[in-house]
């Protein structure tokens, strides 16, 4: 019964569409870092295999 409550309650007030909304603005900028991070990583890479 406890964890019925419990998921009743993160359904009601977590995962709302304001909290993914936030929740993905957030997330936006560190998806951004890794693609340059990825990037970099692919350029070092190309690099050692021309070597």
């Amino acid at each position: 019964m406890l964890r019925e409550f419990g998921e009743k309650l993160i359904m009601e007030k977590i995962i709302t569409d304001d909290f993914l909304s936030a929740m993905h603005e957030n997330i936006r900028p560190v998806n951004e870092l890794m693609t340059y991070y990825r990037c970099a990583i692919m350029e070092v890479e190309t690099k050692f295999n021309v070597l």
